[in-house]
């Protein structure tokens, strides 16, 4: 996620057990926020670089060090000095979702692009067509077939679904138990 605190307040409450991990897009675009701030002698692709390459060795602590010393080394005023200090106060309130490294190690996904795609896939090019109108009750519903069908396990279900209703109601399963045999009936 990115570092809006709201998100990581909703994350403990919803997914307690989820690994913590600061979107890294996210920290990109700090980092060049940053350096758009600063004088223009500061190369800006050795500077973004730079503290990328440390930021993927899980060395947060030193690009928090290194935006203080800039900030003294330059003597760094106005906007610069304010778009530095807000990094440094971004990168340490997230020190803890930023072990790049270990992630990584871990093929964990280190940007919310994958889930946002699944997000979109999943629900949006479903649920937001042309003219649809949904309860929370009927959306509910369709979260959890869309992956179903999505993943071609859709008559896997059905006919699941099929005997668990023709045992129910008959106590077993009937002579057409699978959605195969029905279109295959008479």
């Amino acid at each position: 996620m990115d570092g809006e605190e709201p998100l990581w307040a909703a994350k403990e409450e919803w997914l307690d057990r989820a690994v913590e991990i600061l979107d890294f897009f996210h920290v990109m675009e700090h980092l060049w926020t940053i350096q758009r701030s600063l004088p223009k002698s500061c190369q800006a692709d050795d500077f973004v670089d730079h503290h990328t390459r440390m930021l993927l060795e899980a060395k947060g602590d030193y690009v928090v060090r290194n935006f203080k010393r800039l900030i003294t080394e330059w003597n760094l005023r106005g906007n610069a000095k304010k778009e530095m200090q807000r990094g440094i106060g971004y990168f340490q309130r997230n020190r803890q979702r930023m072990r790049y490294d270990e992630y990584l190690a871990k093929s964990y996904p280190i940007s919310s692009g994958v889930a946002e795609g699944t997000c979109r896939n999943l629900v949006k090019d479903r649920m937001k067509l042309t003219g649809m109108r949904w309860e929370r009750r009927g959306a509910q519903a369709m979260i959890h077939l869309r992956p179903l069908y999505l993943n071609g396990e859709w008559k896997t279900f059905l006919n699941y679904r099929i005997e668990k209703e023709q045992k129910k109601l008959y106590g077993k399963a009937a002579a057409y138990s699978t959605v195969t045999d029905y279109a295959q009936s008479p």
